[in-house]
């Protein structure tokens, strides 16, 4: 315990004495020090960065630059390659290198993968992780056959890739919302090979939204299409009222999961659909397509109920 000293109050003999104060001065010098030498590691960084690739650093370059060098060919961001699926692939090569891929296709993505680098390395598929954002410098692509369908990759690189992870990290963390039809009420017509069944859905939270994915349940095994169309107008003899915006292929037949013997199921992932209802009534203006020679049956043996997944998007 510390002595009183003769003279002074109790609260000034508890002011800590010049050693003290000494002390935190040292330690405010050190501390210093640490951001001189912080300061200066960053220098190094900076000059260093024009000759070497540092993980998780940007290149410090101006938008003039970047714009300059993209616009003369100098430098490519991404380059896009089709393939068609019609034979099936076990391991292919793909003497390609990137920092991201990102896969659309036509047909069945749930089966598609590929390994990064290395044949013996883990299997990526597009279905649970597209993009997929890795440092590659060549892949190997498997995919089984589907005859007609394409595949399409693009393969992002070095400004692309930082710009496109941040987009990314905005839409995962992006709530997405449903949408269903009613069994009873939609889709509840008879429709022939080649005709189709228009539905105006209602209760969209907003007018412009992206699709992101589609689920359907049926009774039968039909090759369907979803036709998308921006009004309640749908198709017109005249092209230029015709307001089709897009379409999601949903083939039972080929690709539906049986539960035992009652109803199909079949979802298409990854889908990046910008819809506008054009309307103005946050309707999904949607027909149910069949392709199938087998017509739809009407009623109970021929119910569908689908389900889309959306983002809001200004």
């Amino acid at each position: 315990m510390m002595e009183r000293q003769p003279g002074r109050t109790p609260l000034e003999q508890d002011i800590p004495g010049q050693g003290l104060f000494d002390l935190l001065t040292r330690q405010d010098e050190l501390l210093a020090m640490l951001f001189e030498g912080q300061r200066i590691q960053n220098e190094i960084l900076r000059t260093l960065r024009p000759t070497i690739r540092i993980p998780g650093l940007v290149p410090e370059i101006s938008d003039k630059e970047l714009k300059d060098q993209l616009i003369s060919g100098a430098k490519y961001e991404y380059e896009t390659h089709e393939y068609a699926l019609d034979t099936a692939l076990t391991d292919e090569p793909i003497p390609l290198d990137g920092d991201f891929i990102h896969a659309w296709t036509d047909g069945d993505l749930s089966s598609i993968y590929v390994k990064l680098n290395n044949k013996n390395a883990g299997k990526l598929y597009f279905a649970r992780r597209n993009p997929i954002k890795l440092r590659f410098f060549e892949f190997y692509l498997t995919h089984p056959a589907q005859i007609g369908k394409t595949l399409d990759l693009m393969i992002g690189r070095e400004a692309s890739a930082e710009a496109f992870t941040a987009e990314v990290s905005v839409t995962m963390l992006q709530k997405f919302y449903t949408l269903s039809s009613d069994k009873d009420s939609h889709f509840t017509e008879a429709i022939v090979q080649g005709a189709k069944e228009d539905e105006d859905l209602t209760g969209l939270l907003s007018n412009k939204i992206r699709l992101t994915n589609v689920s359907i349940i049926s009774d039968q095994a039909l090759d369907f299409y979803l036709l998308f169309y921006n009004t309640d107008g749908f198709d017109d003899t005249d092209l230029d009222l015709d307001t089709f915006c897009g379409m999601v292929q949903l083939d039972l037949a080929t690709y539906g999961k049986q539960l035992g013997a009652a109803q199909y199921y079949h979802s298409v992932e990854g889908l990046d659909l910008n819809y506008q209802d054009e309307d103005g009534t946050n309707e999904l203006h949607v027909a149910l397509y069949n392709a199938s020679v087998t017509g739809k049956n009407a009623g109970a043996t021929g119910e569908v109920a689908v389900q889309f997944k959306y983002e809001l998007r200004t």
